[in-house]
């Protein structure tokens, strides 16, 4: 295909978006700042500004896939290896790199994933009742 190597990735990604046979952006962890910011607004996740972020960034993944000479043997592999997210605070994702993030705590949401698309975080009561739960055993909060 003879177009950008972002115009590529996007292309891959929308295939994995749209089928329901794949968990992609899957949620694996949350930052520190990002349970912070949530539980300061009552775990109302539009006022938190909790972003998605990618540990590896899709423009390495998609240089790394189709920039290369030969083809990857495993690139659906590479792929969602690299495809996963963890939730962070709007800050945190708007640099360069991840060694500047908050503690990461792992949170699996992959369960609650499937069949919607992976751009916003946290759009579902159970999604957010996982993650109310994850940050009373952080922090030690009994009810």
């Amino acid at each position: 295909m003879n177009t950008s190597i972002r115009a590529k990735v996007m292309c891959l990604e929308d295939i994995a978006h749209e089928d329901a046979r794949f968990v992609s952006w899957r949620v694996v962890g949350i930052t520190r700042n990002a349970l912070d910011a949530l539980a300061e607004v009552g775990f109302r996740v539009p006022e938190a500004r909790i972003k998605r972020a990618h540990k590896v960034s899709r423009r390495d993944r998609g240089d790394k896939l189709f920039n290369c000479a030969e083809p990857l043997s495993n690139a659906y592999e590479f792929f969602f290896d690299r495809d996963s997210v963890i939730l962070t605070t709007s800050a945190e994702n708007s640099r360069e790199g991840c060694d500047h993030w908050s503690e990461i705590f792992p949170l699996d949401l992959t369960d609650l994933q499937h069949g919607r698309t992976p751009y916003s975080a946290l759009r579902t009561r159970a999604e957010i009742a996982r993650v109310r739960a994850l940050h009373a055993q952080v922090f030690g909060i009994v009810d």
